[in-house]
């Protein structure tokens, strides 16, 4: 019996000593390097970074990375080696341009890349198939830039905010599983009819898109819609009764 009692013990203390690990947030490079499996959680906020050593790529554990207020101006190839990562938080960096292997991140559900310097994506960020958050706003990007984007069919919430776009393509309509799409400040000129697919949509950002001045009937289509930014948005009456087809409870900003 008491070999029994002794061995949950032991059960017991692994498992807590394994949870309070994967709890702990590193905030220094060098100490999380030296622990490199013990690695969950790595926090660098606003540490002046220029740059990520290669061997990040040895946190082979880690589940989540916060790189946020930095200097970065690109990624290593080793951060393709972090394998566990689910959230990669790169906001207000100074990021052109991502390295190919960040493909190799299958687990990455949560990407953050606002306010950086993008102007680009690279092909392999299609390989990202169980991202269900990317923020690429307050970049640079076309559509041109954002072929690869429109496959990502998990998606639940994509940022596109303040970029260059001026229209979108029809593929915007794979994204089926949207439920936030911002397209705020944008040179938009037009809506694609297949934004009438998006209907589990309930926020939609038009917000500052002063050249819109036309919507797609099949907006209407957006039967789960709860806001809807028109903000700074010109529209004559006849485009302003298109809107008349959402549901009640949505809430219109003009």
């Amino acid at each position: 019996m008491k070999i029994k009692l002794l061995t949950l013990f032991c059960v017991f203390s692994f498992v807590a000593n394994s949870i309070a690990q994967e709890d702990k947030t590193y905030i220094s490079i060098q100490e999380a390097l030296q622990n490199a499996k013990q690695v969950y959680i790595l926090d660098l906020t606003g540490q002046s970074l220029k740059e990520l050593p290669t061997e990040i790529g040895n946190l082979v554990n880690l589940k989540k990375l916060i790189l946020w207020k930095n200097n970065l101006t690109s990624l290593p190839a080793s951060i393709g080696k972090l394998q566990n990562l689910t959230e990669l938080n790169l906001k207000e960096n100074q990021i052109s341009k991502l390295p190919a292997e960040i493909g190799q991140l299958k687990n990455l559900k949560k990407l953050n890349l606002e306010n950086n310097k993008l102007k680009e994506l690279p092909k392999e960020i299609n390989l990202l198939t169980n991202l269900v958050n990317l923020n690429l706003g307050w970049n640079a990007l076309t559509i041109n830039n954002l072929t690869e984007v429109w496959k990502l069919t998990k998606l639940t919430e994509l940022n596109l905010q303040r970029n260059q776009l001026e229209s979108l393509p029809e593929e915007l309509g794979n994204l089926t599983n949207l439920t936030s799409l911002n397209l705020n400040f944008n040179p938009l000129k037009t809506l694609p009819a297949a934004i009438g697919k998006l209907v589990l949509l309930e926020e939609l950002d038009l917000g500052k898109n002063t050249d819109l001045t036309t919507l797609p009937v099949e907006i209407g289509n957006l039967q789960n819609l709860e806001t809807l930014n028109l903000q700074g948005v010109s529209l004559s009456q006849t485009e302003k009764d298109k809107l008349k087809k959402l549901p009640s409870k949505t809430e219109i900003e003009y």
